[in-house]
């Protein structure tokens, strides 16, 4: 039978203590049924219970510190992870490892975090009366003015529009979530964004823009969009001139907004909106020591559109963990210094939910295999 989350922290955190023991803590079940929420306990649960030994073998300065990363790591993970499902307005969609240690006295020392299959087909492909990540429509939220000047320069320099003007944030059908205001959550992931990296040695105000513009991005390419070239007796009118154009006889951009879309995208992404195009609509392959370019048909040159959303985003939210990561370990370095290290640790796996759909795709089989091995 399931257990109440707070006995068992309770038990992992005292067998830690008294035994020396490092712990695990299991958290699965149904989509919907409070696994976030029950990490989110449990953690902090951990982070109260290891107060108290501040004093005993840790420092409770480090301790507030690494409290205050752990806090915006909720945040940001939520953010870039988590996504408005059929049966949760909250729903993880990536398998997290949280590695919490401790010095022998039971004081936090460290931490680090693991993530497991992200659901990359959320990114381009919701199903119906669901949402992509949160994140993009925090982004979105700021088109409708109002943050600051901060969030001023930001709107203007990603060429943000509402969520309803972008084919990903539409797919589903569904924009908004009763009781949540994306405006008042994307500033909550801002400051847990510049507190991250501020705790990263070295690291710079100026990256949280680039994270925002790696989203931008994504979102802009949803909205880019090939046509057949016409036939040559056709009677059609000719391409805009200034329009961006990919190798001979390869497809056309859609006139009107996919052309805008895919200027922005190749703008934010720093790699020209010819090369974009290039690499969309063609490829290149080597036969026999000569290079080759190949045409991709329309069907193929979408697959291309969808799969580059879905690998920028993919690794963007790597680099999101492994900067939670270096401010935890650049915080647990001075417990380190303090001569906290050297204890046991706890971990708290929490994956994501089983879920039945529609159409289950590969990814969603081997998140229910996953819930029922465990």
């Amino acid at each position: 039978a399931a257990r109440h989350r707070l006995p068992v922290a309770g038990a992992a955190y005292y067998d830690m203590t008294t035994r020396g023991r490092s712990q695990s803590v299991v958290i699965n079940g149904e989509s919907g049924a409070g696994k976030t929420e029950s990490a989110k306990i449990i953690l902090s649960f951990f982070i109260s219970a290891s107060a108290g030994a501040a004093g005993r073998g840790g420092s409770a300065r480090v301790g507030e510190a690494l409290q205050a990363e752990l806090s915006a790591s909720n945040v940001l993970l939520e953010a870039f992870g988590n996504a408005k499902t059929t049966r949760n307005h909250n729903s993880s969609r990536f398998g997290k490892l949280l590695s919490l240690r401790f010095s022998p006295a039971g004081a936090l020392t460290g931490g680090s975090i693991a993530r497991f299959l992200l659901e990359k087909s959320r990114v381009v492909s919701p199903e119906v009366d669901e949402r992509t990540y949160h994140a993009f429509y925090q982004l979105a939220s700021l088109a409708t003015g109002g943050g600051g000047a901060e969030a001023e320069a930001l709107r203007e320099e990603l060429g943000l529009r509402e969520a309803a003007h972008y084919r990903y944030l539409t797919a589903g059908a569904c924009i908004e979530v009763d009781d949540v205001d994306d405006h008042a959550e994307w500033e909550a992931t801002h400051r847990a964004l510049a507190a991250i990296y501020t705790a990263v040695p070295g690291g710079e105000a100026g990256s949280v823009g680039e994270v925002w513009r790696v989203v931008a991005a994504v979102m802009a390419l949803g909205n880019v969009d090939f046509c057949e070239p016409p036939d040559e007796d056709a009677e059609t009118l000719p391409p805009a001139t200034d329009a961006p154009r990919g190798p001979a006889g390869s497809l056309e951009l859609a006139p009107g907004p996919p052309c805008e879309a895919l200027r922005l995208a190749g703008r934010l992404l720093g790699c020209g909106e010819g090369a974009l195009v290039s690499a969309l609509n063609s490829r290149t392959i080597s036969a026999g020591g000569d290079m080759c370019v190949i045409c991709k048909k329309l069907p193929e040159a979408r697959a291309s559109r969808d799969a580059l959303a879905k690998a920028l985003y993919e690794r963007l939210f790597d680099h999101v963990i492994g900067t939670l990561n270096a401010s935890l370990q650049a915080v647990g370095a001075k417990a380190g210094a303090a001569g906290a290290s050297g204890g046991a640790g706890i971990a708290v796996l929490d994956i994501f939910g089983s879920e039945i759909f529609a159409t289950n795709g590969f990814e969603q089989l081997l998140i229910n295999f996953a819930n029922e091995k465990l």
